[in-house]
């Protein structure tokens, strides 16, 4: 299988939309790799960056979601 197909994916799941390119510029600051920036989507806001070890990972902020004062999604 080749090594850039992509099996799973992790996404930290942001507060508040501006969040997105904050969390985005902490990634860079300490090392990872910027792939997408903080983008407008169709329901939200969306980047993409990748770790040390080339891990490609989402920081996301969707206006339908709920999340909880323990940082838990409701569903």
């Amino acid at each position: 299988m080749p090594s850039q197909v992509a099996h799973g994916a992790l996404v930290y799941l942001a507060r508040q939309p501006g969040e997105v390119a904050e969390a985005l510029a902490l990634v860079v600051e300490h090392g990872g790799t910027l792939v997408k920036p903080a983008t407008e989507i169709a329901w939200g806001v969306a980047g993409y960056f990748r770790d040390p070890d080339e891990h490609l990972l989402e920081v996301c902020y969707e206006d339908g979601w709920k999340i909880d004062e323990a940082a838990r999604l409701l569903v």
